[in-house]
């Protein structure tokens, strides 16, 4: 009996050791064939480290993945990732969110269609960083990435003297469907859905494209007639994308004669 106890004892520590060892082979996203404990010596230390702060205000972002030298691994929020080791050299390093509100390829960040075919108008908030690293042949290396917030929240409030419309739907154009990680800019001007309750609507988009958003409006005022109106409103939002940690309330009026009646 106190040999089958031994026995079961070593399988559990064997076990154990290479669950372990599995951990630091994932973890070392460069030379995941070799555990860092035998890393060629000619590689140096390199400390990534994440300031969560900004990604702390928002309870919804979530995971980020840290991508450099064409490999990538995802990094718990409010953790930090292990130690690398790199060769001599010049580096980019990138990180961005983790979530299903998005479709990243080749450091494109897309929003993700909705139901209708348009992209959809409450994504999570997201969140990129990107460095450039230079590893000495003398020396470790250390790297700050702080995470930006690259997706706005806009609040649109419509102003309609003479109207009193519980609900009404409507679009917005050439907003941007798209954000490059590499160059920080917007890209891929999309029309976005619109639903207003008491004349406000509220969307989650990365920013505009272009100068020219179009809003499209529309409303049942009765069982037979609507009111339809179509207006730039490009600049109302021209500083849209400067600035994407506060929400953004633009009000715009429309006049009586800016509106059209339609027969349902």
């Amino acid at each position: 009996m106190k040999k089958y106890y031994i026995i079961n004892i070593f399988i559990l520590l064997l076990f154990f050791s290479s669950c372990i060892k599995k951990t630091l082979y994932d973890i070392d996203i460069i030379g995941p064939s070799e555990p860092p404990e035998v890393t060629d010596t000619a590689k140096k230390k390199v400390i990534i480290k994440i300031n969560w702060e900004n990604m702390e205000a928002d309870d919804m972002a979530e995971n980020v993945i840290l991508e450099i030298d064409g490999r990538s691994f995802i990094v718990e929020k409010r953790t930090q990732p292990d130690t690398l080791y790199l060769l001599p050299g010049d580096y980019d390093i990138y990180i961005y969110s983790v979530s299903y509100d998005f479709t990243i390829n080749n450091l494109n960040a897309s929003i993700n269609n909705d139901s209708n075919g348009k992209i959809k108008n409450d994504p999570v908030a997201f969140y990129s960083a990107s460095e450039k690293l230079t590893v000495q042949g003398n020396d470790n290396a250390e790297v700050i990435m702080v995470p930006v917030r690259n997706t706005c929240k806009l609040i649109l409030r419509l102003h309609i003297d003479g109207y009193s419309l519980d609900f009404s739907s409507g679009t917005l154009s050439n907003m941007a469907g798209a954000f490059d990680i590499k160059t920080m800019n917007e890209k891929e001007p999309s029309y976005v859905d619109l639903f207003f309750m008491d004349y406000t609507s509220e969307i989650n988009t990365f920013g505009t494209v272009g100068i020219n958003q179009v809003l499209l409006f529309e409303a049942n005022v009765d069982d037979s007639t609507k009111i339809r109106c179509e207006k730039d409103i490009g600049n109302l939002l021209t500083n849209f994308n400067n600035d994407k940690t506060e929400t953004q309330i633009i009000d715009v009026y429309i006049n009586d004669d800016e509106l059209e009646h339609v027969i349902n």
